[in-house]
């Protein structure tokens, strides 16, 4: 995206209002309010790690959703937004069981990916 473009999508910007767009100096302080944003939005849907666990895990076949039957094995819970007003977005493990078999079913893909539990 160019900056034009970020800067019109983002409300700082007016072409409308026949205002010129300065390019921000790379030098100066970033504004706090162009910084909350990006907390709020950008880093808490797609640039945090859990952001980037929830994103990569919900494009892999990982198998059913609703396994039949009692599921002894715990769950992982694929999370965005929970509730009105967040943006949270993560991937949650019910026990370490649930990542034993996530781990296993990873390799099975020929992901290269290990789970460590800190």
């Amino acid at each position: 995206m160019r900056v034009l473009e970020w800067a019109e999508e983002s409300c700082r910007y007016y072409p409308d209002d026949g205002e010129t767009f300065i390019t921000p100096n790379p030098d100066e302080e970033v504004d706090d309010d162009l910084y909350e944003h990006y907390l709020d939005c950008r880093w808490c849907t797609n640039d945090s790690a859990t952001a980037q666990a929830f994103h990569y895990l919900s494009y892999l076949d990982l198998g059913p959703s609703k396994p039949n039957g009692e599921d002894p094995l715990g769950s992982l819970e694929l999370v965005q937004g929970p509730h009105p007003g967040s943006n949270a977005t993560y991937a949650i493990a019910e026990c370490e069981q649930t990542l034993s078999c996530l781990q296993h079913r990873l390799l099975e893909l020929g992901e290269e990916v290990q789970i460590i539990v800190s």
